[in-house]
């Protein structure tokens, strides 16, 4: 019986989790006249604590257990990277619904090997050039590439 990680928990705060290039960056977009960018961090932090931003940005984290170094982008690059989860909801895509047998049908229709007069119909539709000495396994193959460059 092996021991396995079932959740991690952060027990820091939001501002302790940004850099001080971060605190930086929000400061700036913010325009707060009370953070200066030379400032320590854990100074911004303690303003940033006493009168939090009105919008909150998504700290630039590196994946955890990853040996990269963290690199904070240049302030536009970053306004578009820790806004963009909250201004940009994703579209959800629609999947259409099916039942089991339509499933089944389409399945085998999709598996079910082609006719050589079925290949060369298809290859012609598509405009590939076709040999008499073509045999089924060439004729896919050059309707695959030619699928493939359109």
């Amino acid at each position: 019986m092996g021991a396995s990680l079932k959740e991690i928990i952060d027990p820091r705060g939001i501002f302790e989790k940004f850099t001080r290039k971060e605190l930086e960056y929000l400061a700036r977009l913010e325009s707060r006249e009370d953070i200066d960018p030379e400032m320590p961090a854990q100074l911004m932090r303690a303003r940033f604590q006493n009168n939090p931003p009105a919008r909150m940005p998504r700290p630039m984290r590196a994946t955890l257990g990853a040996f990269r170094r963290l690199v904070i982008p240049p302030y536009e690059d970053w306004c578009k990277a820790a806004f963009v989860a909250m201004e940009a909801p994703v579209p959800q895509q629609e999947i259409p619904e099916t039942d089991a047998l339509s499933d089944l049908e389409k399945q085998y229709k999709s598996s079910k090997p082609k006719k050589m007069h079925e290949l060369k119909a298809e290859a012609k539709k598509l405009g590939v050039k076709q040999s008499n000495k073509d045999t089924k396994a060439i004729l896919e193959q050059k309707i695959e590439d030619a699928q493939s460059a359109s």
